[in-house]
């Protein structure tokens, strides 16, 4: 809960200084309020069974001083990070024009007749925004999704939740060190993947930085696989991350126009799923379109008993 006193202080998750989380969410905890500059504030936080009625993952806040209310708000997180105040999100909004665009993957496959899949995307890109700000962004998700394995992996200690889970990842990484020289080199490459995914895992349930790829309940997965080329199959250049990252953002966002991403809404299919499906290639003939997979996915989350999606309304968040 301290953790989430940091967005009511004023502290940006891009900007935070990371390595004073800790110390700070331990004086709040101790004293039992958050501080802001002069002032100073509790947080209390009450679930509620029946979700509000834009989208299942949806938190109202409320603003006191003693009893009295200052002001009321509610808000929606959506997946991969996107935060929409309640009535922004009935708003109509409009899809910025750009040359080739898309609204499923067989409309973009009928573009590639006309140039590569790279070249559709990264024109889109540049109808709004500038090569400079393009590469900038595409380094920053790359150092980010870096530093957020290297935290991950130097950490020891216990998780910040009533589960009490001691981190894996830094003993794992000294193990690796000295690997089982009986160990298959399949299990030992799957190690390192566990590692890298495990390390930013981590650092996401400790109120860390990570990226959301494409949310912040899967933000292990990619960063793992590219670490793991990376490191041991063939060093990732600007190039090859900026082609990555164009086309897993495409896969990303065809899943979240229609279907989902939000755990909440369709639960981990809408997560693991896409982040492997971002991940994953396939150069034989499909006997199943993309475009299926992701309906099959928003029907699925459709039928899909509340409990068992990250609602807070089943599971261990329940017999906690």
């Amino acid at each position: 809960m301290w953790h989430s006193c940091l967005v009511f202080a004023d502290f940006h998750p891009k900007t935070f200084p990371i390595e004073t989380i800790e110390a700070l969410t331990t004086t709040w905890k101790s004293k039992g309020i958050a501080t802001h500059g002069k002032h100073s504030f509790a947080l209390e936080v009450n679930f509620e069974s029946t979700p509000l009625s834009l989208h299942e993952n949806g938190m109202r806040f409320v603003a006191k001083a003693g009893e009295k209310p200052l002001y009321e708000s509610v808000y929606y997180s959506t997946g991969g990070g996107f935060i929409h105040e309640e009535n922004a999100l009935q708003e109509t909004h409009h899809t910025p024009a750009v040359p080739y665009p898309f609204e499923t993957a067989s409309a973009l496959l009928a573009h590639c007749k006309e140039r590569s899949l790279h070249a559709c995307l990264l024109a889109n890109e540049l109808a709004l925004h500038p090569q400079e700000e393009i590469d900038g962004y595409v380094e920053a998700l790359w150092r980010t999704m870096q530093e957020g394995m290297q935290r991950g992996m130097g950490q020891e200690g216990v998780l910040p939740a009533p589960t009490a889970l001691a981190r894996r990842a830094h003993t794992l990484h000294k193990a690796l060190q000295n690997p089982n020289p009986k160990a298959s080199a399949l299990m030992v490459q799957m190690d390192w993947v566990n590692l890298f995914a495990m390390a930013v895992s981590e650092e996401n349930a400790n109120g860390g930085r990570v990226v959301t790829a494409p949310t912040n309940g899967a933000c292990g997965i990619v960063p793992a696989v590219l670490m793991y080329i990376h490191k041991f199959i063939e060093p990732l250049n600007a190039d090859t991350l900026l082609r990555f990252f164009l086309v897993s953002s495409a896969i990303g966002g065809l899943f979240k126009r229609n279907a989902s991403i939000s755990g909440a809404e369709v639960g981990c299919q809408g997560e693991v799923g896409v982040a492997s499906m971002a991940l994953a290639r396939n150069d034989a003939p499909a006997r199943v379109s993309l475009d299926q997979v992701v309906e099959a996915m928003r029907q699925t989350g459709k039928d899909m008993n509340p409990k068992y999606r990250e609602t807070s309304c089943g599971g261990l968040a329940v017999v906690l």
